[in-house]
């Protein structure tokens, strides 16, 4: 991309007000309008809510990008995803590197670069977190300037149970940290209620291992591959073992604390109940 082709805009984080519950319809709007009168001087500005942020156009021309829209649905500003979106997540430590999304998740990993990798094998091809079998809010996503620590802030969507609104978005607030150390990714999901009320959720991980080496990972084909075999192991761990065409015997092993409520060869269920302002952290190593 030649500088010609930059486009200026503003990408305004405010996850912080956003768990203010009742005022947070007002948070947003009086921040929209005070950052339109902060920006007015420089021209014509297109100001839209996004969740997790507002995007600030400087021009208000169409940036050749996805049609975006406020949070009631109107407006008609247009610019690229951000690359709070786009960039992957990339984590180092020794002979061990992991790419996941901004979620903290490895998505579609036949399709992409995204795992775990040690010694150039793919350990983990797939991990994602769903909360009542949909995927979280994103509020905010980081990696420490080392490569050593990836912190995503997420909160729940709107969840019907019986056709009836259950749990209002942003009731519950999560936190997912992962690093790597010594061949294995360590992840605490931390949950807390901010509602007045009790609350009760099921959060899912869904994991899957290839063993993929990077040659594959890029493109290439194998007309032959090992054989892989995924077993729940105990009541706490799960794992994944394959036998490759070399005769290596490679394993990938999840362990979850506390105890899944269920478990399988690719499933992880955790039953959640949470009191008014209470939370709680689950643990899992990789």
């Amino acid at each position: 991309m030649t500088h010609a082709e930059l486009h200026p805009c503003v990408i305004v984080h405010y996850h912080e007000i956003s768990l203010k519950r009742g005022n947070r319809p007002l948070f947003l709007r009086r921040l929209q309008e005070n950052i339109a009168r902060a920006v007015s001087d420089l021209g014509p500005v297109t100001v839209v809510q996004r969740p997790g942020r507002i995007v600030v156009d400087l021009e208000g021309e169409d940036l050749g990008g996805h049609a975006i829209t406020d949070a009631d649905g109107h407006g008609d500003a247009r610019f690229p995803a951000s690359f709070q979106e786009l960039w992957p997540r990339t984590l180092k430590h020794g002979d061990t590197f992991a790419m996941f999304d901004e979620h903290g998740d490895i998505l579609n990993a036949a399709q992409n670069p995204a795992g775990i990798f040690h010694e150039d094998t793919r350990y983990l091809s797939g991990c994602y977190l769903l909360i009542e079998g949909h995927r979280p809010l994103l509020l905010s996503s980081t990696v420490h300037d080392d490569n050593a620590v990836l912190t995503a802030d997420l909160a729940n969507p709107d969840i019907y149970r019986d056709g009836e609104l259950a749990l209002s978005r942003e009731t519950l607030h999560l936190v997912r940290t992962k690093f790597l150390w010594d061949g294995a990714c360590y992840e605490r999901i931390a949950v807390q209620n901010f509602d007045s009320q009790p609350h009760r959720t099921r959060l899912l991980l869904w994991f899957a291992a290839d063993f993929a080496d990077l040659f594959e990972v890029r493109g290439l084909h194998r007309p032959r591959r090992g054989a892989c075999h995924a077993e729940r192991c105990a009541s706490d761990r799960a794992m994944f073992h394959y036998k490759g065409l070399d005769g290596v015997d490679r394993y990938t092993q999840l362990r979850f604390a506390p105890t899944p409520s269920l478990l399988d060869q690719h499933h992880a269920a955790f039953d959640i109940v949470l009191g008014p302002g209470e939370r709680t952290s689950l643990f899992v190593t990789m």
